[in-house]
This record gives structure tokens, C-alpha cells and sequence, in this order.
């Protein structure tokens, strides 16, 4: 029995091959650390990173964990009691076991945890006065040892044993308890096999599953902040002493006075498994500094909380080390090489320094030498070319010197043997992603990025440019192999190997520009050099609906002579999951919908609504913005109606729906409101520049009339803006937002008035007192007769004498600006701030004693920030900018001339934040668009939409042309959809440039322009 149960404390050597990286004396390691961990499936890589972060397990060796490897009885009890939470004496030196020696090279470390387990009645040792250190641990000995750690020895010495006979007597009834306990399991052929060595991989997940119980019968009552502190550049830990609730548990980050709120389930907030650590990563951008900080968690009954604040003392990021990733020291001779690095801060982590933190010195010639980041910024690498003259594979050599720009007294130095040209060695696949955030392949023109590593003979990893001209490299074959009873969909495209996000790094995508008829995952294979990689790809066919409802329309109020309405179509599938619009629009072409029409709403096509982007019944809207709603081509008069749909085929209320409505008496404008008030003072030269909004007789913003002209009470009436202009003294000019000048006695296009800027130009030569006074003037004409004013709204500026007001300057509100230089992807754009998209302008406004805006002629002489590593600042042409450097906050102080020509000085402050670039609004000008353009000619996308402007939610405007300079921030991509054909060709196509649209003859297309993140705009395109 002493045997078997000190035999059990050679488990917790098979727990554990410690070192100190395992102590947390180095970076916190996982599974993905180790090559033979990779094929682990997901929940067991779970179990496996519990561990492996907690110290428990490391590997046998660098990137070997050693999965069928045995464990000494020396390492298990270090295990032990670890996983047990054990008391330990660290400074005893003497054992009560005469085989165990501090001095013991191979195993006197574990000498007070074997004092421990002792202690604690798990084991009395091998045999009397003896521990047997270096012994191995049986499966049936880890079972008793599992059972003694969780206080359930009586348990397991009195349970009805296993009827088994690969269990010795003795342990038969641990075993069947370990097994009840689902601590451990049989293997493949229904016994336990006692008496066989436990294996590593065994010893991990059956340790997990005992720690976990451990825990649960241990845990406190309430639920208290154990410990603070910072385990990255950007992210704190916070451990607590139980699990808590994570839907629930909040928590609040304070720095001084400074706090950041994290809510339940919020995305910078990731928990463990045991729900009892969470890692927070700093908002913003922001990097821990040199200060207090403090912790509270929230969200929970203040019932089952006890310490809820602990602090901690954060400090900058520092560069420690400079380490050499690529073990190898050989590598390929080749037009560019990838030798990967790792600059390592004070917490073990990759720092987060830009790779213009470091220089590169490879002292042999035509090497192109230089330090890269991998796009996803996990990792770091020298690039070099090593295929130079006189380089020779085999005899030549190269050496790698590598320093820190701002630690000088860190570097690291590797030389390196040049050897042949390289091939494919090995390939590992790692993260799928779909389309628009997707879970699955869903319809056409989705696709499916799965990253790949390919790693030549030498263990270096392959980029687009690996080998020579006149060596290329063979791409991995793929293939997609359905699991399970999944059916092949044959409109599934098969699987190709490309650089997909141009990182110089090539990807296997699966894509398709068919509809998805089935649904199920495949496995995808990839093959090179002798190596076989997979991952999982996920396929999921449009669900077909068996509820439907109606939503609302586009309009609250259906005016006669409203025109584009839009009635939101809801549909669910058996499962009650609701259709997105992609499969609300399936289900249309498939004619499972039967959608009918009575009264005044007339379904048909317009012309910002063609036939092309309509169903066969010119109900449904099948692409665009509306996609999978009903459209309504018009209101057609003042009376009742209905809109009714039901499912084909199915019976039942939930399949049949109808939707009341009431049309009402045709939209007029009453009201002219002012939306930004501009000033009414200016000084001479100075623009002022007001807005207005068109209210209608339903109190909602009216852009332009539906129709010319409308009936009232059996009348024909007509509305138009009348513009009377008053200059009195002054010399200016009023113009429409399109540049229109507008004079006294115009009209002024509703369109080109109603929520649109106007601007009045004052000339500087104007003089002193004078005033310009512009009347803007709702008229209705009756019967063709005279036009009567209805209501108005007068705009008048007088010109002040600078030099009597008593004007304070300030600067205008600059907002938030992102990282740009720093980040690096424009990071050029530092030597042309004043024409970068990235960059604002820096603005100054003038006040009088009473707070009143004055316009006056603005001229920047230059901008200053008072923190270059924040920020860096430009002007040119009267006007100055700024762009964002590093995360973190600036003073900003322009120069300028004010209004009496005085050079003066404003300040203000500036945030430069790190949050990722995305596109937050997308509008193009022109829903239809028709236009004469001959065969063979290649246009530019957004041409054929008007105008196309995108903005970022750092309030960063790129139109037009810019749209593609900025295409690593836009990422916009043109779709051509229902096109005419024009003999075998469709009447537009893409072309080679991303943003160019090919014409191959006369006739109609969808131009659908659409970003990354799932923003899109449609225009119907007519050519003649």
C-alpha cells in the first residue's frame, strides 16, 4: 500500500516538468507554445492552457510539451501542491526521507513539497522511510492521489470497487470513485489499465478536473479581490478568490481622478475559464504609466462580495531584452528571409514598440535589411535578402545585429549560415474569419480567410518573395473535404492559396459567388512539403422562413405623392432564429413569399428603385441598403389600405399576416428652422455660413417636394424658397452648397436649401457699418396665380470695426485623432500633414463681450503641440493641422492673425486615441444614375455613384479618389450584380484596378459599393 501511495507522488512529477519560466519568472506560456499541443481540439487546449498558465505544466523541452512522456514522483508532488493549495517550507533543507536530498541535482528542488504532501496525508512514502523520488506513477496511483487531494480518502477506501482486472485490490475502489468523479475514464477497450504508466497528456486533464473540484468545495463565501497588477503594456489582471457571475460582474479602473468604466460582458474584458481572473485592456489605446492605480469590481450583490478594491503601481513600458525567436542557425538562401525576433518588455510580452524603435544592422552588401511587424502585431521580424552576389550556399554567412533606438545597452547579435534555396517544409493553419464577421460561408461572395504559416527546411517562415526568380516556391495544394453528413454543396468554390490581405503572407481562402444550398463544416486539408495541416470551414446554407411579420414603414406618415417607401419585412425559421435580409431575400427568389397590395401604395419600380434591384413582382428589394424590405414606388392618393403576405405552402397564423395602413393629405413645407445659427457679425472678408431645414406639415424634415405640384382642396399648389437680398454697403456673395449663386428675386432648389450649408462671402473690402440681409421665404402658388409668402426667416450681417470690439479668441473643439504615425500604415503622411485625410484642421473663433460668435477672415500662421510624441502639426495657405503621433493627450497652441491683423496666440488640447480605424458612415449621392459611356471605357466606381464619402469614427472624411489612397483604412470594394449582358459578357465587370468599373456596351447594372466592416451603398447604372 506505501508503494502505491508514494507511487502516487511520482504523479506530481508526471504533473509538472517545472522550470522557472512554469514559476512565472519569465512570459506566461499556453498550449500554442508547444508544436505538439497544436492538434489538440478545443476544449482540451482549454484544459490544457488552465494549466500551462497556472504554472502547473511546462514543456519536457523548448516547444515540446511531451503529451505520452512519464512524470516522477518528485515532480508530482510539486504538483500537488500546487494543485492543492498545500503549505509549503521552501527554506527546509532536510527531508524525513532518507532518499530525498536537497543536493540532489535532478530532484532536490522538490524536496519541501514532498515534506507537503507528507504533511498533508496524501502519501507516507514508498516504503518505509523512503520516497523514491525518480519512481514512476501508475494510472491507479493517480487515481488514489486525485481522491486523497480532495479529502475523499474514506470515500474511496469504502466504495464498491471496479469489477476490473487491470486494477490492483487495493485501489479498485479510488478507481471507481475517480471514474464516478469523472476525474479519469476507460480507455478505448473498456478497462482502466491500473497498472500502465500515467502519460503527461493524462495527468493534465485529469489534474485540471481535480483542481476544479478542489476549488468549488474550497471557495470562499463571498468573493473578494485577491490581487492586482499589470501583466502587459496595456493589460491588468485581476484575480479573485472564487468564480463570480461574468454576465453580471463590472469593474472600475481608476488612475487619479481619472476613470474607466468596463461593463458586463464588455469586449476589453477576458475571463478565465474558472471565471475567477479577468484581463482588462486599457481603452483607447492608452498604455499603463508610472502611477497608482486601483481596481473595484461591481455588478454583483453587495451580498456575496467582501474586498472588492486592491491597487497597484503601474510603470511605463520598458524594453528588457532583445531575443532571437528562430532557433535554427541556418538559413535560406532567398530573394527575402523572415528571422523572427522578440523584443521582450518587463512583463515578458512583445513590446509594443514600433519596429522604427530598433535599428538593423547586416554588415554584408545589397542585404535590404529591415524590421517588420506582422500584420495581426503578434509578431516581429527581420527581413533580408540573402540571394545577393557572392553569397554562397554553405560557405557563406551572415551576421544579424540588432539595438533598441532608446535602450542602446540592449541588442542582440546572431550570425547565421546561408543555406540552399528554400521550399516548403512545413505548413500550419491557424484562425478562420468570414465575411462581415460571419460565423459561416452564408451567400455568394462570401468567403472564409484561413491563416497559414509555411516554414521552409530550415524552420524560417515563407513570404510571397521567398526563393528567386528563377526558383519560385510551389503553393500548398488544398482541398475542402465535408465532415460528417454534411453534403457536398457544389457551389462551394474550391479552396486557393493568395495573399489575401497583402501582408506579404499568403492565405488559403474559400469563397463563393453562388448561393449556398446546403449547410454543414468541412475540413480543409492543406498540403506541403511532406506536411498536412487542417482547420475547420463552416458552410451555412439561408435558413427558409416559417414566421413572418411586418415591421414599420420608412415614412410615419404616408403623404400623398410620397415617393420610395419601404415596409420592413421580418421572417424567422422553424428554430424562431430571425432571417437576416441575405436570407429574407433567398427565400423571395425562391417564391416562398406570396405579397399582395390594395389601396393608394402602388409597388413598382422608380427610378432610384429600377426593376434590376427588384424581385420578378417588383415588391421585394433584393440588394442595396433596403434589402429584403417591400418597396413601394409611390402613394397615389388620400385613403385606407393593406399589405398582406403568406408563406407558401405553410398554414398557420404565424404565416399569414396583413398590415393596416391610412394615407394622408400631401406634404407642403410650413416652416424654415435654422439648424446652425452663424454669426451676425462679421468682419469684412469674413464668410458666414448658416443652414436650414425645410419642417413639412407633418413636423419631418422635407428635402424637396415629391412632386411639383399638388392638390388642396381641388387646387393645383405649388411651393418654392424665394431668396430677397438687402445689401446695404456691403459687398458679398451667396451661394448654394453646390456652388450656386444665388441673387435677389432666385429661387433656391429645395435640395439645394433644405439641410444643406450656404455660405455669404463677404468682401474684404467692404466697409464698416454696412449690412447684407438675405430673406428666405416659403411661397405657395395657387391655380398658376400669383405666388403669396407663407412664412420666412431673415439672415443679416453687419460689418464691425475690429479694432472697437473686444474680441477673445480660442480654438474650436479639435476632436479625437488616431495614432497615425505611430501606427504606421500612413505613418508617411507626417511629411504632408497639411494634405493628409488622417490629419485636422486646427480652427479659431472669435468672441465678443457677450459671448456672440464674430466671423472673421481666419489666417493660421502655425500650430504647435506641446507633445511631439503625441502629436506633430503643420500649416500652410492660411490654415493649420494636426495629426495624431502616440496615444495620449497635447496642448495645442496656434499663431495667428486676428481680426485687426495682430499676431495672437490660442490654445487647446488635443486626444490621440489607439481604438482601430473603422468606418462609422457611408453615403453616396446618386441611387440611379444613367450616363453615356463607350465600350472599353474604364470609369472609377464612385463616378457612377455621384459621389462617395466615407467617414471614420474619428470623424475622418475620405471622398472619392481618396477612398482608394486610404484603402488600407477604407478597404472598399466594388460588386456588379444584375447586369445586362451584352453578347457573353455582362455590360460591366470589374477591372484590374480596385476602384475602376470596366464597360463592355449598353445597358443596366447594380454598382454596390461595399467597406470591411459591412458598410455598403447601392446606385442602379444605366449606360446609353
Amino acid at each position: 500500500m506505501k508503494k502505491s501511495l508514494s507511487a502516487i507522488l511520482s504523479l506530481a512529477m508526471a504533473f509538472s516538468m517545472f522550470s522557472s519560466v512554469a514559476l512565472g519568472a519569465d512570459a506566461k506560456k499556453s498550449s500554442a507554445d508547444f508544436t505538439d499541443l497544436k492538434d489538440l481540439d478545443a476544449a482540451t487546449k482549454a484544459k490544457f492552457d488552465e494549466m500551462i498558465g497556472a504554472g502547473i505544466f511546462d514543456g519536457v523541452k523548448e516547444g515540446t510539451f511531451g503529451l505520452k512522456d512519464k512524470m516522477n514522483r518528485a515532480q508530482f508532488a510539486k504538483v500537488a501542491a500546487l494543485v492543492f493549495n498545500l503549505k509549503v517550507d521552501t527554506s527546509l533543507k532536510t527531508s524525513s526521507f532518507s532518499d530525498v536530498k536537497s543536493d540532489d541535482p535532478a530532484n532536490g528542488y522538490a524536496l519541501p513539497y514532498i515534506e507537503a504532501v507528507k504533511a498533508a496525508g496524501i502519501t507516507d512514502g514508498y516504503a518505509p522511510g523512503q520516497f523514491n523520488p525518480a519512481g514512476d506513477v501508475t494510472k491507479e496511483q493517480l487515481a488514489t492521489f486525485l481522491i486523497r487531494g480532495l479529502n475523499k480518502d474514506s470515500e474511496g477506501k469504502n466504495k464498491t470497487g471496479v469489477s476490473d482486472k487491470t486494477v490492483s485490490d487495493w485501489a479498485k475502489g479510488y478507481v471507481a470513485l475517480a471514474l464516478e468523479l469523472k476525474l479519469l475514464s476507460n480507455g478505448t477497450d473498456g478497462t482502466f489499465g491500473g497498472t500502465s504508466a500515467a502519460t503527461r497528456d493524462l495527468l493534465v486533464t485529469s489534474s485540471y478536473e481535480a483542481k476544479k473540484q478542489f476549488v468549488d468545495t474550497n471557495k470562499p463565501a463571498k468573493a473578494s479581490v485577491k490581487e492586482v497588477k499589470a501583466v502587459d503594456y496595456n493589460k491588468v489582471q485581476v484575480t479573485l478568490d472564487r468564480d463570480v457571475d461574468t454576465d453580471k460582474a463590472t469593474f472600475v479602473l481608476k488612475k487619479g481622478t481619472a476613470e474607466t468604466k468596463y461593463e458586463a460582458r464588455d469586449k476589453d474584458v477576458k475571463w478565465s475559464e474558472d471565471k475567477k481572473v479577468a484581463t482588462l485592456t486599457l481603452k483607447d489605446g492608452a498604455k499603463i504609466v508610472e502611477d497608482t492605480y486601483s481596481v473595484t469590481l461591481g455588478g454583483l450583490d453587495a451580498s456575496s462580495v467582501d474586498v472588492v478594491t486592491k491597487e497597484f503601481k503601474g510603470e511605463i513600458e520598458k524594453l528588457t531584452k532583445i531575443d532571437f525567436v528562430t532557433a535554427n542557425d541556418t538559413i535560406a538562401k532567398s530573394k527575402k528571409v523572415r528571422v523572427q525576433i522578440k523584443p521582450t518588455n518587463q512583463y515578458g510580452q512583445l513590446a509594443s514598440f514600433t519596429p522604427g524603435s530598433y535599428t538593423v544592422n547586416v554588415p554584408s552588401p545589397d542585404n535590404n535589411a529591415s524590421i517588420k511587424k506582422s500584420s495581426d502585431g503578434t509578431k516581429m521580424y527581420v527581413e533580408l535578402t540573402t540571394d545577393g552576389p557572392n553569397v554562397y550556399s554553405g560557405s557563406s554567412t551572415v551576421s544579424i545585429n540588432i539595438w533598441s533606438n532608446d535602450y542602446r545597452d540592449i541588442s542582440a547579435t546572431k550570425v547565421f549560415k546561408i543555406g540552399e534555396y528554400p521550399y516548403v517544409a512545413k505548413v500550419e493553419l491557424g484562425a478562420v474569419t468570414y465575411t462581415n464577421n460571419k460565423t459561416a460561408i452564408q451567400a455568394s461572395g462570401d468567403k472564409a480567410v484561413v491563416k497559414m504559416t509555411q516554414y521552409d527546411q530550415y524552420g524560417g517562415e515563407i513570404t510571397v518573395d521567398s526563393g528567386s526568380l528563377d526558383r519560385r516556391i510551389q503553393d500548398p495544394s488544398a482541398q475542402l473535404i465535408p465532415k460528417g453528413n454534411t453534403v457536398v454543396d457544389n457551389n462551394l468554390g474550391q479552396p486557393t492559396v493568395e495573399d489575401d490581405d497583402g501582408d506579404g503572407v499568403k492565405e488559403v481562402i474559400v469563397k463563393t459567388d453562388k448561393k449556398i444550398t446546403g449547410s454543414g463544416e468541412y475540413t480543409l486539408q492543406v498540403y506541403g512539403g511532406g506536411s498536412t495541416a487542417s482547420a475547420t470551414v463552416k458552410v451555412s446554407a439561408s435558413k427558409i422562413a416559417t414566421k413572418v411579420e411586418f415591421g414599420e414603414f420608412s415614412k410615419k406618415n404616408l403623404a400623398n405623392g410620397d415617393k420610395d417607401i419601404y415596409l420592413d419585412l421580418i421572417a424567422y425559421d422553424a428554430d424562431g432564429a430571425k432571417l437576416t435580409a441575405d436570407e429574407i431575400v433567398d427565400n423571395v427568389k425562391d417564391k416562398r413569399f406570396n405579397i399582395s397590395v390594395n389601396g393608394p401604395l402602388v409597388a413598382d419600380a422608380t427610378t432610384d428603385v429600377p426593376a434590376s434591384m427588384l424581385d420578378a413582382d417588383k415588391k421585394v428589394v433584393l440588394s442595396g441598403e433596403n434589402k429584403g424590405k417591400i418597396h413601394f414606388a409611390k402613394v397615389d392618393g388620400k385613403a385606407s389600405g393593406s399589405v398582406w403576405i403568406y408563406i407558401q405552402g405553410i398554414y398557420g397564423s404565424d404565416t399569414n399576416k396583413n398590415k393596416s395602413y391610412s394615407t394622408v393629405d400631401a406634404r407642403y413645407p410650413v416652416t424654415i428652422k435654422t439648424i446652425e445659427e452663424a454669426p451676425n457679425k462679421a468682419v469684412a472678408g469674413a464668410d458666414v455660413k448658416p443652414k436650414y431645414q425645410l419642417i413639412d406639415n407633418y413636423q419631418e424634415v422635407l428635402k424637396e417636394m415629391p412632386t411639383d405640384k399638388i392638390n388642396e382642396n381641388g387646387k393645383t399648389v405649388s411651393y418654392d424658397v424665394y431668396a430677397t437680398v438687402k445689401a446695404n454697403g456691403v459687398s458679398a456673395t451667396l451661394t448654394t452648397d453646390n456652388g450656386t449663386v444665388v441673387k435677389d428675386g432666385d429661387v433656391i432648389p429645395m435640395k439645394q436649401f433644405s439641410d444643406k450649408e450656404l455660405k455669404i462671402a463677404t468682401d474684404s473690402n467692404t466697409a464698416v457699418g454696412g449690412t447684407y440681409e438675405v430673406k428666405f421665404a416659403i411661397r405657395k402658388t395657387t391655380n398658376n396665380g400669383n405666388p403669396s409668402e407663407e412664412t420666412s426667416t431673415t439672415k443679416k450681417v453687419t460689418i464691425v470695426n475690429p479694432t472697437s470690439e473686444d474680441l477673445k479668441y480660442s480654438l474650436s473643439a479639435i476632436g479625437d485623432l488616431f495614432k497615425t504615425i505611430d501606427d504606421g500604415t500612413y505613418g508617411s503622411d507626417q511629411n504632408d500633414i497639411t494634405n493628409s485625410k488622417l490629419a485636422k484642421e486646427v480652427k479659431v473663433i472669435a468672441k465678443d463681450s457677450a459671448g456672440n460668435v464674430i466671423a472673421y477672415p481666419k489666417r493660421i500662421l502655425d500650430v504647435t503641440a506641446d507633445t511631439y510624441s503625441v502629436a506633430r502639426t503643420a500649416a500652410a495657405a492660411n490654415k493649420g493641422y494636426i495629426i495624431g503621433n502616440k496615444t495620449g493627450t497635447s496642448n495645442v497652441t496656434a499663431r495667428f492673425y486676428d481680426a485687426k491683423g495682430e499676431i495672437k496666440i490660442a490654445q487647446g488640447t488635443v486626444t490621440v486615441k489607439g481604438d482601430a480605424i473603422q468606418i462609422a458612415s457611408m453615403e453616396r449621392d446618386d441611387a440611379s444614375k444613367t450616363i453615356s459611356l463607350a465600350a472599353g471605357t474604364v470609369i472609377e466606381g464612385w463616378k457612377l455613384m455621384g459621389n462617395l464619402t466615407l467617414k471614420d469614427q474619428y470623424g475622418d472624411e475620405f471622398k472619392n479618389e481618396n477612398i482608394i489612397k486610404y484603402d488600407k483604412i477604407t478597404s472598399l470594394r466594388y460588386t456588379i450584380s444584375d447586369a445586362t449582358k451584352v453578347g457573353d459578357k455582362s455590360v460591366a465587370e470589374l477591372a484590374a484596378d480596385l476602384d475602376k468599373i470596366k464597360i463592355n456596351g449598353k445597358g443596366a447594372f447594380t454598382l454596390t459599393a461595399t467597406t470591411a466592416n459591412g458598410r455598403s451603398v447601392t446606385t442602379t447604372v444605366v449606360i446609353n
